[in-house]
This record gives structure tokens, sequence and C-alpha cells, in this order.
């Protein structure tokens, strides 16, 4: 006949009062857990359903109101002008910008540093040609938007079918329906785009930056 001692029940109470007390801790662990866990997942749909739902804001370029110059140096000078922006839009979210394009018009380029006919006739001739933007082939150039940050607006710029990204320092302004930009002046590397003058002695006094300035009005239509 088998007899536990007093000293044994007491052993076996005790393990047992000890494994009941932790089962119970680890049971309120658990609930306190997911109880935790239910409250953030209740607060983070709170906070998705009570933030508005802004719908992205696209503004249309005003061609008339907006320029795009250029400038290129060489060893004795330099020449200046204007290429005309076709069309193009800007995406604002959230007072943002976060997407739009611009097309350019490699057609309408323009001579501003002399008023001699000739020598304008020259220049968008050399600048139009095969070697440089090959304009009959290529008569648009584009602008993508990829983003702002930083007070940077950056892109994809196509020229020639070449596609560099590039960014530049840009200030804009929203009042109401307007959107109005203004870039500092900027350079691009030109070789990045394989754009090179047909004529070797000009080629090799021209400089291979190419700076740019760019002022945008567009609104909502």
């Amino acid at each position: 006949m088998n007899t536990k001692s007093p000293e044994n029940h007491f052993k076996t109470t005790e393990r047992s009062e000890l494994m009941s007390t932790l089962i119970k801790n680890k049971k309120e662990r658990i609930i306190n857990k997911v109880s935790k866990t239910i409250k953030l997942l209740t607060m983070f749909l709170s906070l998705i359903l009570s933030t508005p739902f802004v719908k992205a804001q696209t503004f249309n370029v005003e061609v008339a109101k907006s320029k795009l110059e250029w400038k290129s140096t060489k060893v004795t000078g330099e020449h200046s002008g204007k290429v005309q922006i076709s069309k193009g839009n800007v995406v604002i979210t959230n007072g943002k910008i976060t997407g739009g394009e611009f097309i350019i018009n490699m057609k309408n380029i323009t001579i501003t540093d002399t008023d001699d006919k000739d020598k304008q006739k020259d220049i968008v001739a050399d600048i139009s040609g095969k070697t440089f933007f090959n304009v009959a082939a290529f008569p648009t150039a584009k602008f993508v938007i990829k983003g702002y940050a930083d007070g940077f607006l950056f892109g994809d710029l196509t020229i020639k079918g070449n596609t560099v990204l590039i960014k530049f320092k840009t200030q804009f302004k929203i009042v109401g329906n307007l959107f109005v930009a203004k870039t500092a002046s900027f350079t691009i590397d030109r070789r990045k785009w394989k754009l090179k003058l047909s004529n070797w002695l000009k080629e090799s006094a021209v400089d291979n930056e190419l700076k740019f300035s760019v002022y945008i009005e567009a609104n909502i239509k």
C-alpha cells in the first residue's frame, strides 16, 4: 500500500499551485498583448478613416505665359534664346508636386542675343541639325516629373530619343486654381544626350554645358 508522506503531499500541492499560477500569468500576458494589438489596430483604422481623401489636382500649362530660356557659351562669347513649351501639366497632391510632364517644341527655337536675322538663321540651323537636336527626326523633347524634394524638382529629360534623370532648384506656389513655378538657372551636360555640332571647329569652341531657366504658369480648367 502506497501512502504519501505529509512532506511529499505538501510538495505536490505546492508544485500544482505554482503551475496554476504560471498558467494564469501566461494567459493574462497573452490577453494583455492581444488587447493592446486590438487597440493599436483600432487607432490605426480610426486614423485612416478620419483622414480626408485628397484627390490629385492637375494644373494645365498656360503656354503663352510660360517660357523656357537657354544659353550656350563658347570661346568667343555666347548665344541665348527661347524654346516653346507646346503643352504640359503639373499634378499636385496635398500641396506637393507629385507628377506631370512638359512637351517642348524643338521646331520653335528662337535666338535672342542678336537681331541679325542671318545670324539667327545660321545658329538655328546648326543646333537643329542631325548631329545636335536632329529636329527633323525628333521634333519634340519631353520632361517627365518624378518628384519634388528639398526644393529640387527632378525627372526624366528626353532629347533626341535619349533620356537622362536630372534635377534643378525650383520654387513654386499655388493660389487657388493658379500654379506658378520658377527655376534657378541650371545646366545640363549636352554630351549625355549626344548633342554635338557637325562642324568640328564650332564644336571644339562650344562649351559642353547648356544653361536653362524655366517659368511656368498653369491652372485648373
